[in-house]
């Protein structure tokens, strides 16, 4: 094992370049495994990102001297680590000026910001291409570059230019030369390793140009654990520079290479054999003594073993996941975008593969511009969409974030696009997902499919009582005013239709919400009912009892907004009579917080909070208050009180009588009726005790685990 510790109190700043290939990504993994800061820079995103904790992604290409002088100037970097190039022989051969532009000016763009920015230490990944056709064995690194292919030549140019920087910058730097690197899913499909494999388990021929080759194969655990000595070594300055061997010092045939995956799969191979190419190395392998004695770096890990882990990876490559939602933490902090959250941070720590497409809006940068980063195993776009509704089209359509969200449905290459909400998007998500064949679900979480309000409620902030034309349009003219009319709504409403037709599935978290979209028209073999799931072991249980005189804590958490309640919760409170009772509230109302401030001393305004913070701000409250005027599907808040021990008060409306039963874990009172609430209040305030008997049974919260078993199966279902 490499001598890098867990150093999150002081880590190193990392570039990779390249980050996004094939050693990168498994790489990127190891070093953020030990809290490292990383930033990757590729043309392409990841194609697996579990396991990696953190990371920041520039997407773009290294030939560009602006976009690599910004990422230096910004990263303050102490190491990088450069992989990025043309990735095989074939690819250089068939596109040489490509490779030359890619490898020398893209290498020499990053040694000049290297200088330009501190002089970190440089580490280049280079190949076994560099020799050529060795005529001696093993290949010891004093034996000479002799390059035979554009490929080697233009590798050996850059170790000229890495070895130039060393000498002007006095930066310990080294150049690892790596040799037939292989092991994971996600490298290149026409390598000779996954291109065999893939084959044999599919029944198809195996081509062999030549059949004299004999080469040494690199397990990429190997690999990544080379660099990692590599790492050490010019940290800790016991290299100035030098040139060094990644690999094992075996040498295997291709017919030796063949027998194993034979072994590894059960299955035969049927193996053709064409002549050699000309721009092929026929034999390589090197000595890694160099390697043992610089970096204290020995491979562990025989083709016989590399090959059957690789080929268990292969059958067990795990299904990918590409969410949707309007808005995500820490930027947004609503019960859909927490849900989103905490699924896809569950999801990703059982090793599936998980993408997110969100919005941000920030005025202070050009409209669609997008951001990635990778945050606890996710890989995150996220698109700035500062655009107004103006007219009612503006609402459900964006053709702008269409063409981000087709550009990374393409790239990411998902089995199952998952939406969560399409407001602050659009709705042509699912129809583009359809185009690629991907199967769609959805999650509902408010009725904005049906309602372009998303709540249900009328233009005089009241429960609408259908869903129709008429109602509707009466909200559309107090609304947009003149810019919506009949045939608008009509319009609207055909594609919105259009839309639901192409969802494959729902997952409705309230019985209530299931029904209603039944009655609307949704086929029930469509539609299934599953509560949230929560991470139980994070809120922390606490048995209260309670004694006359106490106290009283009253508790408001979540989205300041009028149809929450907000107002009638701080109304009814001001009519309890008590020098004592408190209530804090909990959200973030910006520059709203002004007008909830009444002046009662006894009420606090304490303001946003991270979903991740819940349990510190559950511990502040004795009774949650959720007295929601709209048919709330099924509020976290709720859920996470009940995990916490505590009785809550809510609306007897939507979802919310699912959770809370009158005098079981908490009371129920009429949506708005700011006495009624007041009432209940003050008889808590003289009496705590009433408290006492309350039954509050965290197992009819669903735990995470099980919500994402049964999510998974609805996955597995339609990706089959």
């Amino acid at each position: 094992m490499a001598n890098i510790q867990n150093n999150t109190k002081n880590p190193l700043k990392i570039l990779v370049t390249g980050g996004a290939g094939f050693i990168g990504t498994n790489l990127v993994k190891r070093l953020t495994d030990i809290g490292e800061a990383v930033t990757i820079i590729d043309t392409k995103l990841p194609k697996d990102t579990c396991g990696i904790q953190n990371m920041h992604i520039v997407l773009g290409d290294i030939r560009d001297s602006e976009l690599v002088d910004e990422t230096f100037r910004k990263g303050n970097f102490d190491v990088v680590i450069h992989l990025a190039s043309v990735s095989r022989v074939i690819d250089a051969e068939q596109n040489p000026e490509l490779c030359k532009d890619v490898g020398l000016n893209g290498t020499r763009n990053i040694l000049d910001a290297a200088e330009k920015y501190g002089m970190p230490n440089i580490i280049y990944g280079s190949s076994r291409e560099v020799y050529g056709e060795p005529s001696e064995l093993p290949v010891k690194e004093s034996y000479g570059i002799h390059p035979i292919n554009i490929y080697g030549e233009i590798k050996a140019e850059c170790e000229d230019m890495v070895r130039f920087y060393q000498e002007k910058c006095h930066s310990p730097s080294l150049v690892l030369r790596f040799s037939n690197v292989y092991g994971s899913w996600f490298d290149h499909k026409s390598r000779v390793t996954p291109l065999f494999i893939r084959n044999i388990l599919e029944g198809k021929q195996v081509t062999i140009n030549g059949g004299g080759q004999l080469f040494d194969f690199t397990h990429v655990e190997d690999t990544v654990e080379g660099i990692m000595r590599a790492i050490d070594a010019v940290r800790s300055g016991t290299v100035s520079f030098d040139d060094v061997h990644i690999l094992t010092g075996e040498h295997h045939s291709l017919q030796e290479l063949i027998s194993y995956i034979e072994e590894a799969t059960g299955k035969k191979a049927d193996i053709a054999y064409n002549a050699a190419r000309s721009y092929d190395v026929e034999k390589f392998y090197g000595d890694p003594a160099k390697a043992e004695k610089l970096l204290g770096f020995k491979a562990k890990i025989s083709l016989e073993e590399g090959v059957k882990k690789f080929v268990t990876h292969l059958l067990n490559k795990p299904i990918r996941i590409l969410k949707v939602i309007h808005g995500y933490p820490p930027y947004y902090m609503a019960g859909s975008e927490v849900y989103s959250y905490q699924l896809a941070n569950e999801l990703a720590a059982r090793g599936i593969s998980v993408g997110l497409f969100t919005r941000v809006e920030n005025p202070f940068i050009p409209g669609y511009t997008s951001d990635y980063a990778v945050e606890k195993g996710v890989l995150i776009k996220r698109v700035n969409n500062t655009s107004s509704d103006y007219v009612l089209t503006d609402k459900y359509l964006n053709p702008k974030i269409d063409e981000s969200f087709e550009e990374f449905l393409t790239e990411y290459e998902p089995d199952i696009v998952h939406v969560g909400h399409l407001s602050h998007l659009s709705t042509n998500i699912p129809l583009i997902a359809k185009k690629h064949n991907i199967p769609v679900i959805m999650t509902i979480h408010d009725f904005w499919m049906y309602c372009f309000r998303g709540q249900m409620i009328d233009s005089a902030g009241k429960v609408c009582p259908k869903q129709c034309e008429k109602n509707c349009m009466v909200c559309l003219e107090k609304r947009l005013k003149k810019h919506a009319d009949v045939e608008d709504y009509r319009t609207y409403r055909e594609h919105m239709e259009k839309v639901l037709d192409s969802i494959d599935y729902f997952i409705a978290p309230s019985k209530h919400v299931m029904n209603f979209y039944i009655t609307m028209g949704m086929g029930a073999e469509k539609i299934t009912h599953l509560r949230y799931g929560f991470d139980k072991e994070r809120i922390t249980f606490l048995k209260r009892t309670f004694n006359k005189g106490d106290n009283i804590r009253f508790g408001f958490t979540g989205r300041i907004i009028p149809v929450k309640g907000i107002q009638t919760v701080i109304d009814a409170f001001g009519m309890v009579r008590s020098d004592t009772a408190t209530l804090k509230i909990y959200g973030d109302a910006g520059k709203y917080a002004k007008y909830l401030d009444s002046g009662d001393s006894r009420l606090g305004i304490e303001g946003p909070y991270h979903a991740d913070d819940i349990d510190n701000v559950l511990k502040q409250i004795d009774v949650l208050v959720v007295p929601s005027e709209w048919f709330e599907v099924s509020p976290l808040v709720i859920q996470e009180a009940i995990l916490a021990g505590i009785p809550v008060i809510t609306s007897d409306l939507g979802g919310m009588p699912e959770l809370i039963q009158e005098g079981g874990n908490g009371f129920l009172i009429p949506p708005g009726d700011k006495k009624y609430l007041a009432n209940l209040m003050q008889k808590i305030v003289d009496d705590p005790t009433v408290l006492n008997s309350l039954d509050i049974d965290t197992s009819v919260v669903v735990s995470v685990e099980d919500h994402v078993d049964t999510v998974m199966k609805i996955y597995k279902r339609f990706a089959e």
